[in-house]
């Protein structure tokens, strides 16, 4: 569950059971988009983590860029670029693996699958 009750603020502060994200509309912190792309990036970097893990190897030095193609004039999303670069001595067979992990994050797949996904908008 989240939640947030807003206080008139530009700030956005939005309550888990792990605790607050802030946001905010006015430049002062991430918006809630921006945190959306960031919450993909981050995703992806878990979904790395854990195949280097399964594989003994550590994720130090991994760097992932996530680039979002909007549309002109609106921040409709056209496309997503995951780029991962790896260290110089990360072992090159398991680039594949941790590639194809990545691509397993919960977070790309509900974007990806979105319109599959109800989505309820109670005012009660």
């Amino acid at each position: 569950m989240f939640s947030l009750c807003l206080d008139g603020s530009t700030r956005l502060n939005v309550k888990s059971r792990s605790g607050v994200t802030t946001f905010a509309t006015d430049g002062s912190a991430p918006n809630p988009f921006e945190g959306a792309l960031a919450t993909i990036a981050g995703c992806a970097g878990v979904y790395a983590g854990k195949a280097c893990a399964a594989a003994g190897v550590s994720a130090e030095g991994i760097e992932i860029r996530l680039k979002p193609m909007v549309a002109a004039g609106s921040n409709d999303i056209r496309k997503l670029t995951i780029k991962t670069t790896f260290p110089v001595d990360f072992p090159r067979q398991l680039i594949p693996d941790v590639l194809a992990s990545i691509g397993e994050c919960p977070v790309k797949k509900l974007i990806q699958h979105g319109d599959a996904v109800e989505f309820v908008i109670d005012g009660g």
